[in-house]
């Protein structure tokens, strides 16, 4: 009589698969091959179509759990070598912070409503929480609430207001590129003009300006072409090819 090694149901010699378990059948001590490979198969087969059968909210939260293991490895994993080699926690610091705003950054997108100005918020929050963090580990606090965040803001403002006016086009086209480099052109002078009040304790505009000059032009081309082309040009004709 043969029984299945996994759970000791009673089998048929013919069988290659326990039908309770799954598990594929000893025989001579030796699992048959093409049993073993065929259950693999099964098995992913399987494993596929059950991911397939979760919702929205439990890919999120398999996503989430899955990084949350990795980030959470990753932590005691440099805490330990530090901790050898070292003795004390000194550049395992960095290492921490940083799992800790992936980790922080990860749960906004997998559970926070589906709207960007949302994700945009509590990226920036934890991003300026990241920053302080770090430097009040570091022993001090220089920079960041008055360069750091800042420019931060400037970033996530800046990136909000493209992406809505991006939105609101009707037409997408040639105008996306000029809105990006138009907002680019802004963010370099609110970067100029933050790191200058920061040095000089005045805001003074000298390279920024260079670029906004330079970015104009091109910008104003672009969206030249895409109203032209809006109203029935071709690319062959507007540029006489």
């Amino acid at each position: 009589m043969t029984v299945c090694n996994n759970c000791g149901v009673e089998l048929e010699k013919s069988m290659n698969f326990c039908p309770l378990c799954g598990d594929p059948v000893i025989k001579g001590n030796f699992r048959d091959k093409d049993a073993i490979k065929e259950e693999k198969i099964r098995k992913q087969q399987q494993a596929l179509s059950d991911i397939e059968k979760l919702d929205q909210f439990q890919k999120r939260k398999l996503v989430w759990e899955v990084f949350s293991i990795i980030l959470v490895s990753g932590i005691i994993v440099t805490l330990i070598l530090n901790l050898i080699l070292n003795h004390e926690l000194t550049w395992s610091k960095f290492t921490i912070a940083g799992c800790i705003a992936v980790f922080s950054y990860v749960s906004i997108f997998s559970f926070w409503p589906k709207r960007i100005i949302f994700h945009f918020t509590g990226s920036f929050i934890t991003t300026s929480a990241f920053l302080l963090f770090l430097e009040l580990w570091l022993g001090k606090i220089d920079w960041t609430l008055s360069l750091g965040i800042p420019i931060l803001f400037a970033f996530y403002f800046i990136a909000l207001l493209t992406l809505f006016v991006i939105k609101m086009c009707k037409q997408k086209g040639f105008n996306l590129i000029a809105y990006i480099f138009i907002a680019v052109a802004l963010l370099i002078i609110s970067i100029e003009g933050i790191i200058s009040n920061y040095l000089y304790n005045r805001i003074f505009l000298s390279w920024s300006l260079i670029v906004l000059v330079s970015i104009l032009p091109l910008s104003a081309i672009l969206l030249f072409i895409h109203f032209r082309l809006r109203r029935g040009t071709s690319l062959k004709k507007f540029f006489h090819i």
